[in-house]
């Protein structure tokens, strides 16, 4: 794991973290995909990118964003690579069929669960310090 710090075009000094699995001969397409994800590079071009360019290209290259865009998780991959239905439906002791029932479609759905999401992020904001307290004798 290596971090490469630059300053940011809004002016900001920013530090991008990069993993790389060096356990490997030949990487996993998801490792690569991940590389390209983290550097903020088309992933169709990770390859290019590694055989071709400098430590100063990269460097240039994080500088043309702005801070906001390099501690995002830059391009969006599609879902949640570690979560999956079947993993929060054992948990709930539930079937897929009782998890997607109360949704029209998987797009309503993966609304739903971002509204669930940014109303998460706004009880971390709130004033109390814990939102939701042990029931006494715990």
């Amino acid at each position: 794991m290596f971090r490469v710090v630059v300053t940011s075009s809004d002016g900001q000094r920013v530090a991008v973290t990069v993993q790389v699995d060096t356990h490997r001969k030949v990487p996993s397409a998801a490792a690569m995909n991940d590389l390209a994800d983290r550097l903020r590079i088309p992933r169709g071009s990770i390859d290019d990118v590694l055989a071709d360019w400098t430590p100063e290209r990269l460097t240039q290259h994080l500088s043309s964003m702005t801070k906001a865009e390099l501690w995002s998780r830059a391009p969006k991959t599609k879902g949640t690579p570690k979560l999956r239905i079947a993993c929060l439906t054992k948990r709930a002791a539930a079937s897929k069929y009782t998890f997607y029932e109360p949704f029209a479609n998987k797009e309503a759905c993966a609304c739903a669960a971002y509204r669930f999401t940014e109303v998460i992020r706004r009880l971390q904001r709130a004033p109390w310090s814990d939102p939701c307290p042990a029931p006494a004798g715990r």
